[in-house]
């Protein structure tokens, strides 16, 4: 009796070489996208490049501007007040005592150069860091006795080292007394940082 044949393998479609399916999560490919922005987000941020510039400080207030500048002494014995200050802007006054007189009696040049200096200080030194005075010059156009001199500055351009400043002195009937023009380098120090620091006293 001839024995029987085997059967014959069922045919699937598939090749016997083909790869297994890959395996996925119930989520498909995103717990690999998400390892990946997780490890995107793990890396350290990029520091600065060397010699880069620190973010420039906030302008100060025009209360910490006022307070500041009664730190100028010689200004404070000359009898002159901060009046008004903003970016880039100031004005101040100075009544007139005998002691601004010259010896022929009218007010000598160097108060009305105090007073116009100090007015170009709190212009340029509005923004925050420190400006200190590299260039000046005065012009007298009228002699004055009495009455209150007013000096008006404003910051006429500014970079990011230099600062122009004009400045017109007025007496009490608005005609123009002196005109100053000054020129401040910006540094990199603070008026919060200088305010901060001891004052100093001269020996007598």
């Amino acid at each position: 009796m001839a024995s029987a044949k085997p059967a014959a393998p069922r045919r699937t479609g598939r090749s016997p070489s083909a790869a297994p399916p890959r395996r996925t999560s119930s989520s498909g490919s995103a717990p690999r996208a998400t390892a990946a922005a997780a490890g995107a987000s793990a890396r350290p941020a990029r520091p600065a490049a060397p010699g880069a510039r620190p973010a420039p400080p906030p302008p100060p207030s025009p209360a910490f501007l006022r307070r500041f500048f009664k730190r100028d002494r010689f200004a404070a014995r000359a009898g002159i007040r901060l009046r008004e200050v903003r970016p880039g802007y100031a004005l101040a006054t100075m009544p007139i005592r005998p002691h601004h007189l010259n010896g022929v009696d009218v007010v000598q040049g160097g108060a009305v150069f105090t007073l116009a200096d100090l007015t170009f200080a709190v212009a340029c030194n509005t923004l925050g860091p420190v400006a200190l005075a590299i260039d000046v010059s005065i012009s007298f156009l009228a002699a004055t006795t009495g009455g209150t001199l007013t000096a008006e500055a404003r910051e006429v351009s500014r970079s990011s080292r230099l600062s122009r400043v004009e400045v017109e002195v007025r007496d009490d009937q608005g005609a123009r007394v002196a005109l100053f023009h000054g020129t401040a380098y910006v540094t990199r120090d603070s008026l919060e940082a200088a305010a901060a620091r001891p004052r100093r006293t001269t020996r007598s």
